[in-house]
């Protein structure tokens, strides 16, 4: 393999660990602490960003994904609370889901 060959593999290999760990539920889609966690910094992987279209489609869905995750989970935890009867939670509810009602 040439030298050029194993540089595009290894900023590969480079991006595809940032994906990964931006999509790890322990780095909350944190930019910084995912590019930590690959071992490339921030500046290099905006670089890849700008320069590169496909890579900056994968970062958003991640980022996405990331995002849809976390307000599954607050909508499950929010449903359990108006269950338990926690009249906060049910409150909340109420007014998001009958506006018109409960303001």
């Amino acid at each position: 393999m040439t030298q050029m060959a194993q540089k595009i593999t290894k900023k590969e290999r480079a991006k595809q660990r940032f994906l990964e760990a931006l999509e790890d539920e322990r780095f909350g889609g944190k930019v910084s602490l995912a590019a930590k966690r690959a071992g490339v910094s921030r500046r290099t992987l905006y670089r890849y960003k700008n320069n590169d279209e496909k890579f900056s489609k994968d970062w958003d869905e991640a980022i996405f994904c990331v995002k849809e995750d976390l307000a599954d989970t607050a909508e499950y935890e929010l449903r359990k609370a108006v269950l338990r009867g926690n009249v906060r939670a049910a409150i909340y509810t109420l007014k998001c889901l009958r506006p018109e009602i409960y303001r």
